[in-house]
């Protein structure tokens, strides 16, 4: 299996799309941030 948006030694590289037909799609993500108490503090009292 090869992918397009890999080269031969596995790093990123940008693919031309400008031919691609548009698609509707959507993803969702979720994420977690963690912070000392004195940073969350620091947010909290702006």
């Amino acid at each position: 299996m090869s992918f397009a948006h890999l080269d031969e030694s596995g790093h990123a590289r940008m693919v031309d799309v400008t031919a691609k037909q548009p698609t509707v799609r959507s993803a969702t993500a979720r994420g977690f941030v963690r912070c000392t108490p004195e940073v969350v503090a620091s947010l909290r009292d702006g």
